[in-house]
């Protein structure tokens, strides 16, 4: 009991239960910083297609 007692996950549940809030805004801060990463990397994959298309002049390299 103690090690669960000691873990990150009961500790999150106790937060949660104490106070609901805690909850939406930890999710709240998760899914900006997962929308933000999102867009990091489609704007990045959108700079390699246009590279690779650059380089083969295919706009849709591996596409059939």
């Amino acid at each position: 009991m103690n090690e669960l007692r000691e873990g990150p996950d009961y500790e999150l549940h106790r937060l949660t239960e104490r106070s609901p809030e805690f909850f939406d805004n930890t999710v709240g801060r998760h899914l900006e910083s997962l929308e933000s990463e999102l867009a990091a990397l489609q704007s990045e994959a959108e700079k390699l297609a246009g590279e690779i298309e650059e380089l083969t002049g295919d706009p849709n390299p591996g596409i059939e």
